[in-house]
């Protein structure tokens, strides 16, 4: 019976046959199943295995993490891009740090219409309700410390209503006013006494108060112009709006601080100086008073015995014959006397009485227009700290004229650091502003600054 020809049969499986398969047939199948790839019984490896970039190359790189984009990108204000992932990471990182609210590039502020479409529908309900906290010059938050939600503006005045706090479990009522919780009752505002204390140590300490989200602020190093994080302006000494005052700019020490610090960061730290070497005379050796090494006396040898005569015999024929002395007896030869051992006297000699050392040695005698080995480093060293005296000085008059430095252009600098911004250590390199040499990572030199 023909197949029906409406009935699909599949094309990648060849049907079976039942022909008998020859040798080469049977080789080929099993070379085929050795050099076959593995497939992965365990789905967990199969899920394992990072998925290959999506999307096509768009040609450009991404401003922070410098990778090629694939597939969609967000561009900010300024002109530079960002990758999808870079671009969440910013916004939820605004989200945590104020400091990077509004998330921007450039000191341009990017949509958030840009990167709405990319975001989780938690962390765009998050980012909307901070936008709205950030946003509130003066707030107030929940009372009870383990809440501390927020709950609006602070306000003042008869009109001024308890705030409850919208958190689920949480019944606690705040006063718009001081910010104290508000118990059942009349409630009468009162300061407490933790911020008491912490207002008392910043007058103590000279600390300014910023004027608009009434945060402490410390000045360590700079100028008196001041920027919160709430991105308000002011002075530090009168705490008014900046260029509004006829306070003085910069503090003598501070500036003598910055200016070399901006040295430091633009031709490196001072390099350790070398302790100086104390040269002392060559002092004469004492006077040495050696005594002789008196031996013991070797015991006295016995007397030798007396030389029998020897009878001489005639032995050779040309031999003239001795003839014996008449009337006297041979004498014997006297025995040898036992040495003695005397040490020798020390000689000492008047012009270098006092260069001679044990063992037959002669110090050197002293020099005394000996020079010492560092005298040309030393003339080195007084030359490089004058060149630098001279660049603190220029510095210390180009931050008189202008301290407010816009940090529009930035060099990479090679070896790492601490990031002057964020304080973040960096192991291999980071970005010295060309105008007021500050140093910086590539987020806060971006996001940042």
């Amino acid at each position: 019976m023909p197949p029906n020809p409406n009935v699909l049969r599949p094309q990648n499986n060849p049907a079976p046959t039942t022909e008998p398969r020859g040798l080469g047939s049977m080789i080929f199948s099993m070379i085929s199943y050795f050099l076959a790839p593995a497939t992965p019984s365990d789905p967990s490896v199969a899920a394992s295995v990072p998925p290959r970039p999506s999307g096509r190359l768009t040609g450009q790189n991404c401003v922070i993490c410098q990778d090629p984009i694939r597939g969609e990108q967000v561009r900010a204000p300024c002109g530079h891009y960002y990758d999808i992932a870079c671009a969440k990471e910013l916004f939820e990182a605004a989200t945590r740090d104020e400091s990077l609210f509004p998330p921007r590039c450039c000191r341009t502020e990017i949509s958030f219409a840009y990167v709405r479409p990319h975001l989780t529908a938690a962390i765009a309900t998050l980012f909307t309700e901070k936008q709205t906290e950030l946003a509130t010059p003066n707030r107030v938050y929940c009372a009870k410390p383990s809440c501390s939600r927020f709950l609006g503006p602070r306000s003042t005045g008869f009109f001024a209503w308890p705030l409850d706090c919208p958190a689920p479990g949480c019944k606690t009522r705040t006063c718009p006013s001081c910010k104290g919780e508000m118990g059942p009752g009349r409630h009468e505002c009162k300061v407490d006494e933790t911020d008491e204390q912490i207002l008392a140590l910043g007058r103590t300490a000279g600390w300014a108060r910023c004027p608009r989200c009434a945060a402490m602020i410390e000045l360590n190093l700079g100028c008196f112009h001041m920027t919160c994080r709430c991105r308000a302006e002011f002075c530090y000494l009168c705490t008014a709006r900046w260029k509004t005052c006829a306070c003085t700019q910069w503090d003598e020490t501070r500036l003598v601080a910055a200016a070399e610090e901006r040295v430091a960061q633009r031709f490196g730290p001072v390099a350790a100086a070398r302790p100086n070497q104390i040269v002392r005379p060559v002092q004469r050796p004492q006077e040495l008073r050696v005594e002789p090494i008196r031996r013991a006396a070797p015991p006295a040898a016995p007397p030798a015995a007396p030389l029998a005569a020897v009878p001489l015999r005639r032995t050779l024929a040309y031999a003239a014959p001795l003839a014996a002395p008449t009337g006297r007896r041979a004498v014997p030869p006297p025995a040898a006397a036992a040495p003695i051992f005397n040490p020798a006297p020390i000689r000492r000699t008047e012009g270098n009485a006092a260069n001679v050392v044990p063992g037959g040695l002669r110090a050197n005698p002293p020099t005394a227009t000996r020079q010492p080995a560092f005298h040309g480093a030393t003339a080195a060293t007084e030359a490089a700290s004058a060149l630098r005296e001279h660049r603190i000085r220029e510095a210390m008059e180009e931050l008189r004229v202008n301290h407010d430095c816009s940090h529009t252009k930035w060099k990479y600098r090679a070896g790492g650091g601490p990031c002057q911004t964020c304080a973040h250590r960096l192991p291999h390199y980071l970005f010295r502003c060309v105008g007021c040499q500050t140093l910086a990572c590539n987020r806060c030199r971006r996001n940042r600054l």
